[in-house]
């Protein structure tokens, strides 16, 4: 399980407008879904978009070392030699995904499908 320091951490985005993103290690809430820690290991970065392809609309930017939260795992386009997606919670009922082909999970927990 992998344990992060709890802070928060903002990334410009598109309209100007900021998306808070809380770092937390893989625990259960109380309506039993479990939220897990990644880290961006892209050199340059990862784009946040709207729908897990880089045909969505890029709403964010997280910096290569920088922390996030996910609940869940989709599969959407290819990237690399991955089709995994992670769903980010957003301050909209739509969630946001960034590729997995950026980052990087713990290997120990099974994220569910979204």
């Amino acid at each position: 399980m992998m344990f992060t320091v709890k802070r928060t951490a903002t990334a410009t985005t598109v309209a100007g407008a900021a998306l808070a993103l809380t770092l937390l290690p893989a625990v259960a809430q109380a309506d039993d879904t479990f939220t897990m820690g990644g880290t961006v290991t892209g050199t340059g970065g990862v784009n946040v978009r709207t729908t897990p392809s880089t045909e969505g609309t890029a709403a964010s930017t997280l910096n290569r070392g920088a922390e996030f939260q996910t609940t869940c795992k989709t599969t959407g386009e290819p990237v690399g030699d991955t089709d995994v997606w992670y769903a980010l919670p957003s301050s909209s009922e739509q969630p946001l995904y960034v590729s997995g082909a950026f980052v990087q999970v713990p290997d120990d927990f099974e994220l569910p499908n979204c």
